[in-house]
């Protein structure tokens, strides 16, 4: 133990999700009080309430820097002193590879057409104000789609004081959709780290996690995507969003349409 790496100190209670409490898009989108008030991380197709972590629980996420093996251990604080004696280890090295980072199906619509997801950002370099590096977002696609045929696909931004959405099916345009929600504010592409110490492009990490991980094939996605047709649309600071993305990530984004774009925010100043 004297030669380990301490990875984080895990607070009591940490396995709440406070972004989600704070907005609360899937309570009302499930009608379940409090549904991922506390962080899901096994896939959930079925909607179940029970699969959130426990009350009290604490959570850390690490992201894999390195392929290889690693033995893991929690040490429990007992008042202001660690107690070693106590903690839970690894009986065998926990094999690691570095690959893309998933994102964990937190709610599906009963057709198929539908679902949210949570990601959890490398806490090494995603740190912005009060957001926590853990975040929802929505897809969606057209009703009666099977999967075999890949879609074009649509980022939407929301304006200031909105969130992620979550929808049955795609809206007016047959493509996958996909909403982020962003309460710092960062669409600028610049935003304060939470210790003030420098501006960090935050949302292009995001939106670029997003388009390997919608063409990534995994388990948990009913899609096919065409990532030569990505589009990007938004309103007021998602539209201001959308033209700063097709100008710095061209060689994601195809064409753009925005409506009503903002100007500098006092936050991001």
């Amino acid at each position: 133990l004297p030669k380990a790496q301490k990875l984080a100190t895990i607070g009591e209670g940490s396995g709440a999700f406070k972004l989600e409490q704070q907005v609360k898009v899937m309570q009302r989108k499930t009608g379940v009080a409090g549904y991922n008030f506390r962080y899901i991380i096994h896939d959930n197709p079925t909607n179940d309430p029970k699969a959130q972590l426990p009350e009290g629980v604490g959570l850390f996420v690490l992201t894999v820097k390195k392929t290889g093996k690693s033995h893991y251990a929690v040490v429990p604080v007992i008042g202001p002193k660690a107690a070693p004696e106590r903690m839970a280890a690894s009986s065998e090295p926990v094999a690691e590879k570095v690959q893309l980072p998933g994102a964990v199906l937190v709610w599906k619509h009963p057709q198929g057409s539908g679902a949210v997801y949570t990601h959890w950002m490398d806490g090494a370099t995603w740190d912005p104000m009060a957001e926590g590096n853990a975040y929802n977002f929505g897809v969606a696609v057209p009703k009666g789609y099977d999967g075999a045929k890949p879609l074009p696909v649509m980022f939407y931004g929301h304006g200031m004081g909105g969130t992620y959405s979550v929808s049955d099916s795609a809206p007016y345009w047959p493509c996958l959709w996909i909403w982020h929600g962003d309460k710092s504010g960062s669409w600028f592409l610049g935003m304060m780290s939470r210790d003030r110490t420098k501006v960090v492009n935050y949302a292009e990490q995001r939106v670029r996690w997003s388009a390997k991980w919608l063409a990534a094939g995994r388990a948990n996605q009913f899609w096919k995507v065409d990532m030569r047709r990505v589009q990007a649309h938004g309103h007021s600071m998602g539209g201001t969003a959308c033209n700063a993305w097709a100008l710095r990530m061209g060689d994601i984004f195809c064409t753009t349409v925005d409506s009503a774009g903002a100007t500098i925010h006092s936050r991001n100043r």
